[in-house]
């Protein structure tokens, strides 16, 4: 944790750097972030669709929830086995291993005739989605500029977000009109054709002689990990971390109960929330990345964490659409400014040869919060319903908060 309050107060060093910014927009940089995109299209089309599609199987909401949860469990565990790969090997190969479980998952889907296959399949499904979610973000990681880092994780993070907006929609489209088959095949397509964009991404080692695919990386581009004692967690990435899986806790609360929530309150059109959300993610994810890199990491993440805050509050207490906009435009902001930030200061804490883990225990403290927030929060609304619930999840904000600020003491001290 050694030099955190340096990198969480000044990130860059301004002057210098500002003057001569390094180029964003390489070559590698678009190929990963148009791969990305493709990628998180075909996942995002299943989000809206697959419980219907365990439904016409005969299953029931418990089961549901069993095969959508399954997939984040075996996402979390692959991670670090990942990130560790990741340092010791090189990034494509695990990148490339990610994309062809994700197709071959995907395809298999057309074949699930009862719900136990189908549990299985999201098993192998989601150990691919760890993979290539993994070594997608190390790989950006190794292509963005150190002085443009959050600007760049920003950017990135835009192909994500951008596919959250249009991918259900499209999902719903495609399931209704012309049936599941038809969906899963486009789904496995776009990912198939990530493929090519990221073949097409070459590495450099610290010499600046190209990698070839599939090789190890040397030095700064993220290095070879040291032989010796393997270790899954990477220590530097732990403040970015924690504070993480507080926010997305509330982000499980958001996707998992906010149509119930609005249905109870008579609010339609509940779809328009997430548009609204995603649209404001994406417009602020720019913004606050350069914010970071040109005052520093706090400088985001303390309003952020506070927006996060004010967000749930003011869901908690929406009555109708308008209501509904502004906690969505709110959260947006908050959780568009702090989870690429987050991000970019774990890639700047770690040691160029401990990358690859340290994303991969930032991606893992993700979706274990999001798998918290829909369990704990679920129990939470039983008690004292929806609206307690948000109320309740804007504390996990303040506590990402005030996680943030006593590490940031005891760095000082």
């Amino acid at each position: 944790m050694g030099g955190t309050h340096e990198t969480l107060t000044h990130g860059m060093d301004g002057g210098a750097r500002q003057q001569a910014k390094p180029p964003l927009w390489t070559r590698n940089f678009v190929l990963i972030s148009l791969a990305n995109l493709l990628v998180f299209l075909g996942f995002q089309m299943l989000m809206p669709t697959l419980p219907l599609y365990v439904a016409k199987l005969g299953g029931q909401a418990s089961a549901i929830g069993i095969v959508v949860g399954v997939f984040t469990i075996s996402a979390v565990a692959m991670r670090p086995l990942v990130g560790v790969g990741l340092d010791r090997w090189g990034r494509m190969g695990f990148l490339f291993l990610g994309l062809g479980v994700f197709i071959l998952s995907v395809l298999s889907y057309n074949l699930a005739g009862a719900i136990p296959v189908l549990l299985g399949l999201r098993l192998v499904h989601g150990f691919g989605w760890g993979a290539y979610t993994t070594s997608s973000g190390t790989i950006a990681a190794d292509v963005i500029p150190a002085a443009r880092r959050g600007e760049g994780m920003g950017y990135y993070g835009l192909s994500g977000n951008l596919a959250m907006a249009v991918a259900p929609v499209l999902g719903l489209f495609i399931a209704n009109r012309y049936g599941f088959g038809s969906l899963f095949w486009t789904s496995a397509t776009l990912a198939f054709l990530a493929i090519f964009l990221a073949a097409g991404i070459r590495l450099q080692a610290a010499n600046n002689t190209a990698i070839t695919v599939g090789a190890a990386i040397p030095g700064g581009a993220g290095g070879q990990a040291p032989r010796g004692k393997t270790a899954f967690f990477e220590r530097s990435a732990l403040l970015p971390s924690l504070v993480v899986l507080l926010v997305t806790i509330t982000y499980g609360g958001v996707v998992t109960f906010v149509t119930l929530f609005a249905a109870q309150r008579g609010i339609r059109n509940v779809g328009a929330f997430f548009t609204v959300f995603a649209v404001v993610l994406m417009a602020t994810r720019p913004f606050a990345g350069v914010l970071a890199d040109k005052r520093g990491f706090r400088t985001v993440l303390i309003p952020g964490l506070l927006m996060v805050g004010a967000g749930m509050l003011t869901l908690g207490l929406a009555g109708n659409l308008a209501g509904l906009f502004l906690a969505a435009a709110l959260y947006g902001i908050g959780f568009g400014a702090v989870q690429p930030t987050l991000q970019a200061l774990t890639v700047q804490l770690a040691p160029p040869a401990r990358r690859g883990v340290a994303n991969a225990t930032f991606f893992s403290a993700f979706d274990l919060g999001i798998s918290l927030g829909s369990i704990f929060l679920g129990l939470v609304a039983q008690w004292i319903g929806y609206g307690g619930m948000y109320a309740v999840s804007a504390l996990f904000a303040l506590l990402g908060l005030a996680m943030f600020s006593w590490l940031e003491k005891a760095e000082k001290s």
